[in-house]
């Protein structure tokens, strides 16, 4: 009886996961500014389903895309776009400042900003969404290539229950001296499937028994 409740408990408390990793050259031929796409294996829902992430690393180049600047990452097929509802942007512009569009209701508006980002630095990413809070955070981490100093910044939004994601676009590939890491999704089910639940309510039952016959 022991082991059964222990199995049972144990696929009761199982989610359904999947992990996927897209490299420089899963992004299709290079566009206007070198704006390159990818379609994600695993549309990235925010209705409440699904827990999700996505993370990687940027080496800074030398090269930059077009006259203004750079877009590292963005949530849609085209980096170089003004609004990003329930999305996001990475871009470095021309002064060496970095910029994250973030559910931005203007082209200026600015989740977070980081000035000082020349060839050789590394920005790291990870940007996790929770069903349970329905929030989506991203955490960015800028690391000096001369002091190795690493500066950290946060910002967290609440996303609408129909956004979601489809694609990433960049336009680093192929740049100048530029390093696209390799870009880890993650994807987790917040419900347990309806036979994983079945099983969840078999030891609580078992277990009652037990406790019966005791």
């Amino acid at each position: 009886m022991k082991k059964t409740l222990i199995a049972l408990a144990c696929l009761s408390s199982c989610a359904l996961a999947g992990t996927y990793t897209y490299t420089a050259d899963s992004f299709g031929d290079a566009g206007t500014y070198n704006a390159r796409s990818l379609t994600l294996t695993e549309t990235l829902t925010c209705d409440g389903t699904v827990n999700w992430s996505i993370s990687g690393t940027f080496t800074v180049g030398t090269e930059t895309a077009n006259e203004w600047g750079t877009a590292l990452l963005a949530s849609t097929t085209n980096p170089f776009d003004d609004f990003y509802s329930n999305g996001f942007q990475f871009y470095l512009n021309s002064s060496n400042t970095f910029l994250l569009k973030f559910n931005n209701a203007s082209g200026d508006d600015y989740a977070i900003t980081q000035s000082d980002i020349v060839s050789g630095d590394t920005v790291s990413y990870t940007l996790a969404y929770a069903a349970d809070t329905s929030k989506l955070t991203v955490t960015l981490e800028f690391t000096d290539a001369e002091t190795s100093e690493v500066t950290t910044q946060t910002v967290a939004k609440t996303m609408s229950s129909d956004a979601s994601i489809s694609a990433l676009s960049t336009s680093v590939v192929g740049l100048e001296g530029w390093t696209l890491g390799d870009i880890t999704v993650t994807v987790t089910s917040a419900v347990p499937e309806p036979a994983t639940a079945t099983l969840g309510l078999l030891a609580l039952g078992a277990l009652a028994l037990r406790r019966r016959r005791a």
